[in-house]
């Protein structure tokens, strides 16, 4: 093939596979995965970031080309946000937001098929049920063959149903955050207090030493620092930590909003899709928030009946931002994430938005979307270069760039 023999040279020539270099990649079609599609295209690479991107772009004279065939097609690296990246490990039953997944991560044989299977980024969210922790961004491959964490922090993982003892720990946050507020108000009352005493035991003092000394003994007020966990829910108020809150049905989610009771928080929802889902009662309210969904690629059909269901496109045609994640949560299921999603596509999803919600919203979930998720310039260079059109079954996925470095299809070059 005309595209392996130029990588070929250039690979040798040039050391394209090396972050850092730069790097002219000419190809007829680039899907941006902001909705946008070049043709006739230019991605200009340089130190592991697009430089430059648009079409009929010229090259300055000195720059390596890589020259695509007009079949291939250019795509966004993909984004997985919710995964265990194969791990087996439960978790326990807990309140625990401070928690950071990458604390418990181990690197398996998975990731090397992650890798291969287009997924640039990972959002690795913390075992156990309740709220087990904050989930952390990996990267399948590590930079610098070291540190596979991206980012340390994304969201907080809920996992919620319509019980008692799930509304409390929803409600906990806030009472934990009063208790705390509560807490610092009197530690104020109480420097203030001695801090007036010592300004009035100053003023009488005559000596400049000891009245320094009064003052000194008092100090500048130091305000009380939460702890790890009440920080960690004070940032959920504040919306500095994001929460994605799965739920099991379509009435959890009731109960789920009656328990927050219009309380500060940023959510997104985690809609797992099973062969009867009830979650079309909420798609209105959801939609019309504009609240970003996570779900499955997948169809189902009414409880207790055979209507069929796209739930994915009937939420994004109602509003909501949608991201599709991998069926199941494995090598296979990752392998077969874009065929899933052809079959929603099929079945009415947008094909923009099926991308979209692949690369830029997954991105966008996990806090990156400044910087991954998209083919623009300024942004990482992460990208998929393919044998045809993303959703065409026959398309296969011919190599990996990740940080402006090959990390898969390198054999070939």
């Amino acid at each position: 093939m005309r595209f392996l023999a130029l990588l070929l040279t250039l690979g040798s020539l040039c050391g394209i596979s090396q972050a850092g270099d730069l790097l002219a990649i000419r190809a007829k079609t680039v899907y941006t995965g902001t909705g946008e599609i070049l043709h006739h295209a230019v991605i200009l690479v340089d130190s592991g970031k697009i430089v430059t991107i648009g079409e009929d772009l010229p090259i300055e004279r000195g720059i390596p080309i890589l020259e695509l065939d007009d079949n291939q097609v250019v795509v966004p690296g993909f984004i997985q946000p919710y995964t265990r990246l194969g791990s087996s490990t439960r978790g326990r039953n807990s309140t625990d937001p401070h928690v950071l997944a990458k604390d418990g991560f181990y690197p398996t044989s998975a990731l090397k098929e992650y890798a291969k299977a287009g997924i640039v980024l990972a959002g690795y969210y913390p075992a156990g049920r309740g709220m087990p922790g904050q989930a952390s961004v990996l990267r399948p491959v590590p930079a610098d063959g070291k540190s596979y964490v991206v980012k340390e922090s994304s969201y907080a993982k809920l996992l919620t149903s319509s019980s008692k003892n799930e509304k409390d720990r929803v409600r906990s946050i806030y009472e934990a955050i009063e208790k705390h507020k509560t807490k610092a108000e009197k530690h104020k009352e109480k420097y203030d207090k001695a801090k007036d005493k010592a300004d009035k035991a100053a003023k009488k003092e005559k000596d400049k030493d000891k009245k320094k000394a009064i003052l000194e003994k008092v100090g500048k007020f130091a305000p009380l620092k939460p702890d790890a966990k009440n920080q960690a829910f004070m940032d959920i108020e504040s919306g500095d930590l994001p929460v994605l809150v799965s739920l099991d049905r379509a009435g959890t989610f009731l109960h789920f909003k009656d328990a927050l009771d219009d309380k500060s928080m940023d959510w997104s929802l985690r809609l797992p899709i099973s062969l009867e889902s009830d979650f079309a009662n909420i798609k209105e309210e959801v939609g019309k928030a504009g609240t970003r969904v996570v779900m499955d690629p997948a169809i189902s059909v009414n409880p207790g009946s055979r209507k069929q269901r796209n739930l994915p496109a009937e939420f994004s045609k109602a509003g909501a931002k949608l991201v599709l994640v991998p069926r199941s949560d494995s090598a296979f299921g990752a392998k077969n994430w874009r065929k899933d999603v052809v079959s929603v596509i099929r079945a009415g999803l947008d094909e923009q938005t099926a991308l979209s919600a692949m690369t830029l919203e997954c991105a966008n979930l996990l806090g990156m979307g400044d910087t991954h998720g998209s083919l623009e310039a300024g942004k990482v260079a992460d990208l998929l270069i393919l044998s045809g059109k993303p959703f065409e079954p026959a398309s296969e996925i011919e190599a990996v760039m990740v940080d402006g470095k090959f990390v898969h299809g390198e054999a070939g070059l």
